[in-house]
């Protein structure tokens, strides 16, 4: 798994938008890769994204051994709470109403 942001360093009025079609396009983009897959005879890959979008704190954390970007904030724990709904609707994407009208 991984975590996306926009607009998390310069504010900028399409992140919304911007993290919805990221999100269509790695639908796209593993839609096409597990074609790939199946005629080898690999198994698919399943996609789940959740996306939602509000203010979130944003910096550097850790030690001097290691140093990690991070974001954290109820913007992340609601976006990955999201993401966990799409395995019980069957779906690939799920987006807060916050994000969509954002958008």
């Amino acid at each position: 798994g991984f975590m996306a942001t926009f607009g998390t360093i310069e504010d900028r009025p399409d992140s919304a938008a911007g993290a919805l079609a990221c999100a269509f396009t790695l639908q796209d983009e593993i839609a096409r890769w597990n074609r790939k897959r199946s005629a080898r005879g690999a198994f698919p890959v399943r996609l789940s994204i959740g996306v939602h979008c509000g203010p979130v704190t944003v910096g550097n954390l850790g030690s001097r051994e290691r140093v990690e970007f991070a974001v954290i904030g109820d913007v992340v724990n609601t976006a990955s709470r999201i993401e966990e709904l799409t395995r019980e609707h069957g779906a690939s994407i799920a987006a807060s109403e916050t994000c969509v009208a954002a958008a």
